[in-house]
């Protein structure tokens, strides 16, 4: 972490990681699975540049190398069944872990106290992402790796007191994260073929699996130092997302957007203990995936996860 010029670090490094995965999948009369072996080092260089224009405003820029690895999972050559939806799953040991380059610019600003406005740009570089596909052929789900992709957007976020409005809103901030993004991966040769026998004209690329166009998180928080008393009542919303890729021109499942909504209240009781009340997913939104076909679309799974509700006691020692 050293100066460059007169408000301006550069904070530096870079770490050195070494991945060893292996599976060796048991033979049986019949069966011959293969080994899947990850053996890989690599390093992930960081550079952070940070501009401090005045005491309550910051300018970053950052690059930042990452990767991400195939669970035991995803990388065993074994086909079993899931008891409760009755899909099939292949495991797929010739997986490769995924390098991404990160580029980010921040601006932040603060106004008073905890307050605070951003603006975020980013940008993420793929190589060789892992994305689900159900192919017909294998009747199985599988994961694979496809050549490249990538992922860029702009973030918004947002920390401020309410106390401007009226005296009686003293004690109540709002806080608010807003994402749009975007995002492609490369379709491989062989599916790409596929589905030009039906669409000539289809694209070459298609979505991040799992990646949504926009996330929203929304707060309201009410804080009373004096007493130990604090709640927050939160709400989260992520956009439409491919959720499993099917080969060819068979059209891809989608996980539909279902809000949530979550409320944690804490009291200090005493120097020593505290209470916490929270409720998650007051909502219970309906959670569906969906494959869209050009008249209707059909539901490929629907369920609920229901409402959670916690009460605890905590006791601090000294």
């Amino acid at each position: 972490d050293l100066p460059v010029v007169e408000k301006m670090r550069a904070i530096f490094g870079a770490r050195v990681e070494k991945t060893e995965m292996t599976t060796r999948p048991v033979r049986i009369a019949g069966l011959n699975p293969r080994d899947g072996t990850i053996d890989e080092t690599d390093t992930l260089s960081s550079l952070g540049l940070l501009y401090t224009p005045t005491s309550r405003s910051n300018l970053r820029l950052a690059y930042g190398k990452t990767l991400a690895r195939p669970t035991f999972k995803e990388l065993t050559d074994i086909r079993y069944e899931d008891v409760f939806t009755l899909d099939t799953y292949l495991g797929n040991p010739e997986l490769k872990r995924t390098l991404i380059d990160n580029l980010d610019v921040r601006w932040e600003w603060f106004p008073r106290g905890r307050e605070m406005i951003a603006v975020s740009a980013f940008y993420k570089k793929l190589s060789d992402p892992i994305e689900v596909v159900f192919t017909p052929s294998t009747g199985a789900t599988q994961p694979q790796n496809v050549d490249k992709g990538k992922v860029y957007g702009v973030e918004f976020e947002f920390s401020r007191g309410l106390a401007d409005l009226g005296t009686f809103l003293k004690p109540f901030s709002l806080g608010a994260n807003v994402a749009f993004v975007g995002s492609e991966v490369s379709i491989p040769e062989a599916e790409l073929a596929s589905i030009r026998l039906q669409e000539p004209n289809a694209r070459t690329t298609r979505d991040l699996l799992g990646q949504s166009p926009y996330v929203v998180n929304v707060d309201l928080s009410y804080a009373r130092m004096a007493s130990g008393l604090s709640a927050t009542l939160s709400y989260n919303i992520t956009g439409e997302r491919l959720s499993l890729v099917n080969f060819g021109s068979l059209p891809d499942v989608y996980e539909q957007p279902a809000g949530t909504l979550n409320f944690v209240y804490a009291q200090r009781l005493t120097d020593r203990l505290r209470l916490k009340i929270a409720a998650k997913n007051l909502l219970d939104s309906r959670r569906e995936k969906l494959i869209g076909l050009s008249d209707r679309d059909l539901v490929y799974e629907s369920y609920r996860t229901g409402r959670t509700f916690v009460v605890a006691c905590t006791w601090m020692f000294e």
